[in-house]
Order: C-alpha cells, then structure tokens, then sequence
C-alpha cells in the first residue's frame, strides 16, 4: 500500500507526511481541548456529560447558553471520537 501515488518525488512525499503529521496534531489537540472543556462542565454543572440530555430532560440542570455550549463541545467530541 503506497502513501503516495507513484512518480511522486521524495521531497513531494515529505511535504505531503508532514501535511498529514500537521492534521494529526491538530486533530489530538482539538479532541484534547473539547475533554478539557467537557470535564469542566461536568464539574460546574454536576453531572457526567453522559447524562447531560438526561440531567436537562428530568430538570437537573437547567437549559442555558453556557449548558447549550457545553452540549455542542460534547457532540463534537464524540463525532470526533467516532472518526
């Protein structure tokens, strides 16, 4: 399995590993920062972010902005984590 399509020049492939070393960074920092930000919620809003739909529906937090932020970070870090 080629990394590369053929005839590609050495300097080509390790423009393109580097590109993809960079998407990977960025991917593990982006996935980091959204934990960091989910695990904060947790704490101020007391309840694991598996039970944050929950913790809404039956009234144990309440549905603000801040809540609605936390919501979104914690979609995104599980759509992140599925691919």
């Amino acid at each position: 399995m080629s990394l590369t399509a053929p005839n590609t020049s050495a300097l080509e492939q390790a423009t393109e590993i580097k590109q993809k070393q960079q998407i990977i960074k960025e991917y593990i920092c982006t996935v980091q920062q959204l934990a960091d930000r989910i695990a904060l919620g947790e704490q101020q809003f007391g309840v694991p972010y598996t039970e944050a739909h929950q913790a809404i529906d039956d009234g144990r937090i309440e549905e603000t902005v801040e809540v609605c932020s936390w919501l979104i970070d914690i979609d995104r870090f599980e759509r992140l984590e599925r691919a």
